[in-house]
């Protein structure tokens, strides 16, 4: 059984999803431990923690003080357990209490000067040998990080207001209707020009997954009169920016399933997130491929139906191993029961920092292994389906999906 484990311990994997903060601006904002905290702020906050750490002018002191009292509250989740993780192998700090949190704080700020970090970090370190980033417009990525782009903004009212703001700034009328699908056209279009290898949807931190239908002349009137919910306007758009990446051959991320309430644009609901409602947007864009991201929890039976069922839905195990590693473990041996192993991404860190990526993909990796011995030790697998399998999820399947 240690085979297959030592296999994919050392397998150089492709990491699908990420939202890494620049380099420069980490460098520039002067990045300590308080702004790793990321996923488990939420945590913390749930357990009862009514201020955010990460981006409060209290004085560090206090912070140590506030973090430790809710770090005993919240050290059983596997977001919590990611932080001794990351201090022990990437700082040597063996624990994580008042003597080794400001040493811990001062080297994580120390670090974020180094140019080469994330290059360390997440090539040398984590053995990720190509990374799928949020990309802020810029394009500049090195050759390790491969851009992706957000393009639900342009389905909102607020941004439309935004854009005719500037337009009046400079002194031009304000959009019409057809002018703005041509602003969304030329969008998506220099997005695809700049080398863009997918596209990426967080509806359900704002609305529902009910995409497909919409009255064109209703969404007209929608935007003529921008309120805050434009039903059809939104659903027009979104399904024009699809056909667009369609005709491009541009594979299409959609989060599906559990939000995190502190990115949510409004009230929190795990209802926005219901992979089924997807169902008919994914017929209705055959030659699309959709890769629908975290697994859908807590929709995991209604997402594999899905999968395995219909050609352009992909699965894509980011974020779900450190949501929970037993409900991964579960999901990924039923996955490799019911769905063709072409359709499986399996590793995406979903973090806006690399040392959290790093600590992500040791537990996704011994999440896979553990899984895997399992198969083997049933019959269903023999080694050399395991580490075929392997390949695929980790390696093969997002290459050639995102085309890298």
């Amino acid at each position: 059984m240690e085979e297959i484990r030592d296999y994919i311990k050392n397998l150089s994997i492709i990491d699908s999803h990420e939202h890494l903060l620049y380099p420069n601006i980490r460098k520039r904002e002067k990045t300590g431990f308080f702004g790793l905290l990321h996923y488990f702020e939420s945590d913390m906050v749930s357990s009862g923690l009514d201020v955010l750490l990460s981006d409060n002018a209290m004085s560090k002191s206090e912070k140590y003080d506030i973090f430790l009292r809710y770090f005993e509250n919240t050290s059983n989740t596997t977001y919590a357990k990611l932080i001794p993780l990351f201090a022990k192998e990437l700082y040597g700090i063996d624990k994580i209490d008042r003597t080794t949190l400001p040493e811990l704080d001062r080297m994580v700020e120390e670090c974020s000067q180094h140019d080469g970090w994330y290059k360390e970090v997440l090539v040398e370190r984590a053995n990720i040998e190509q990374a799928i980033v949020v990309d802020d417009g810029s394009f500049d990525f090195p050759d390790f990080l491969k851009p992706m782009v957000y393009l639900d903004f342009l389905m909102r009212a607020d941004h439309i207001k935004l854009v005719n703001q500037k337009r009046a700034e400079q002194g031009k009328k304000e959009y019409g209707f057809s002018d703005y699908v041509e602003y969304v056209d030329d969008y998506c279009q220099k997005c695809i020009d700049h080398g863009i290898v997918a596209a990426k949807f967080g509806i359900p931190y704002w609305r529902d997954l009910n995409l497909h239908d919409y009255i064109f002349e209703e969404a007209k009137g929608e935007f003529d009169i921008c309120s805050d919910r434009m039903f059809n306007f939104e659903n027009y758009i979104f399904n024009r920016i699809i056909n667009i990446m369609e005709r491009h051959d541009i594979p299409v991320q959609i989060h599906t399933g559990h939000v995190e309430p502190s990115a949510c644009v409004g009230p929190y609901s795990v209802t926005n997130g219901r992979v089924s409602d997807l169902i008919p947007v994914l017929f209705a864009h055959k030659d699309a491929a959709f890769v629908l991201l975290h697994g859908g929890f807590p929709y995991q039976e209604e997402y594999l139906s899905m999968v395995k069922n219909i050609p352009n839905a992909i699965a894509d195990f980011s974020w779900i191993y450190i949501i929970s590693p037993s409900k991964a473990a579960r999901m990924l041996s039923d996955a490799i029961e019911m769905i063709p192993r072409n359709k499986i991404i399996g590793f995406g860190g979903d973090f806006m920092h690399v040392e959290n990526t790093f600590a992500h993909a040791i537990v996704a990796r011994e999440t896979v292994s553990r899984v895997l011995e399992e198969k083997i030790k049933d019959g269903y697998f023999d080694i050399g389906e395991a580490k075929r399998f392997a390949d695929m999820i980790f390696r093969e399947n997002p290459k050639r999906i995102y085309n890298i």
